[in-house]
């Protein structure tokens, strides 16, 4: 007798809400993307009216959620994530593969489906279920382990530079991090001003020049504030630095940062990380993940890192065939055109494990 039993919500209730945020706590791979919050805030901030969400009950206890929206991908009509998510979209209990195949068995049901940066785990546990999903490799995010020094797996080289780095002007340079008990929308307002003068203005890659993300931190900060972590760098009292973060159970993201032109010389990037993780240290943070790229800059810090996939499913196999050449297109430019300074092109878009690197 299957002890599982899925159900298909269009409606949420306060009940469902409250089982949903006790499965957060509890789960396995609870991260900011699959809490209530943020699907509040998605839901609000675009004004999503019409979704669905797969709710996995083991007897009357909820052990899974989904929630997706109708949506295409490249031009296939899909079900999909409400909201960008950096980490799985799905939550769920624990990691077992019956609870699995039922689970994700009722998602496919008739549907086309596409998820966003599935972890490894999870992949292999489909793929041995489902050997029809498709997973390219989507990110590669350095991560760094706290524990009483963040900087253990640094080269001495990059070690000795870091302290030259901390010395020179510690005494004007000042970091600190602000949480939900501080006015975050007053330093969210300074991240979009420091954003207005960085390096990033000057390659039209400030995000914040665009009225729609400056709303969307915003609504970040109205419904996740308990998850927001914005720390900001001050040489004397100009703030020339900002590091906005995310932080669940054990884990810090680093999310986006940028930092003043004219201060540049200060290496105020590097200063900003060393400083907040030396803040970490003694903390309940034991992960530190850097966020996706594997930039040369990250791997100063670090040479460990994790993969994160993207899911494809359909019963059509002319709709799988469409979106793999698509991601071989995809591949081939990595190869021929890869982004300087960054090990990126070696992983995006294949169908590796982080075993078989």
């Amino acid at each position: 007798m299957n002890k599982y039993k899925t159900i298909t919500i269009k409606e949420l209730d306060k009940k469902f809400i409250t089982q949903w945020q006790k499965l957060w706590e509890r789960a396995e791979n609870a991260n900011i993307f699959n809490s209530y919050e943020w699907f509040l805030m998605y839901k609000e901030a675009y004004k999503i009216k019409e979704y669905e969400i797969y709710a996995c009950f083991e007897d009357e206890k909820l052990i899974a959620v989904l929630a997706v929206v109708s949506s295409k991908r490249f031009g296939i009509p899909v079900f999909s994530p409400i909201g960008e998510t950096v980490e799985p979209s799905f939550l769920i209990e624990y990691y077992e593969k019956k609870l699995f195949k039922h689970f994700f068995s009722n998602i496919i049901k008739k549907k086309n489906l596409y998820l966003v940066k599935v972890d490894e785990k999870a992949v292999v546990l489909l793929k041995a279920i489902f050997p029809q999903m498709f997973f390219p490799l989507m990110s590669a995010n350095p991560y760094i382990l706290i524990g009483e020094d963040p900087f253990r797996l640094m080269s001495k080289s990059n070690h000795k530079n870091l302290k030259k780095v901390l010395r020179r002007n510690a005494d004007e340079l000042r970091f600190e991090l602000y949480d939900d008990t501080s006015d975050l929308n007053k330093y969210l307002q300074m991240m979009f001003s420091i954003e207005g003068k960085s390096a990033k203005k000057l390659r039209s890659m400030d995000i914040f020049s665009k009225q729609e993300n400056r709303e969307f931190f915003e609504n970040i900060v109205k419904h996740c504030r308990k998850f927001v972590r914005i720390g900001v760098l001050y040489y004397q009292d100009t703030p020339i630095a900002y590091q906005f973060g995310l932080q669940y159970k054990d884990i810090f993201l680093a999310h986006q940062t940028a930092y003043l032109f004219e201060y540049r010389k200060f290496d105020p990037g590097k200063t900003m990380l060393a400083r907040l993780l030396q803040q970490l240290v003694g903390s309940s943070v034991t992960l530190f993940d850097l966020g996706g790229g594997m930039s040369m800059y990250k791997r100063e810090f670090t040479p460990e890192y994790h993969f994160l996939y993207d899911l494809y499913y359909s019963r059509n196999i002319l709709f799988v065939l469409w979106w793999k050449s698509i991601n071989e297109v995809r591949r081939i430019k990595q190869i021929l055109f890869p982004i300087k300074n960054t090990r990126d092109h070696e992983f995006l878009f294949t169908q590796k494990f982080s075993s078989e690197q």
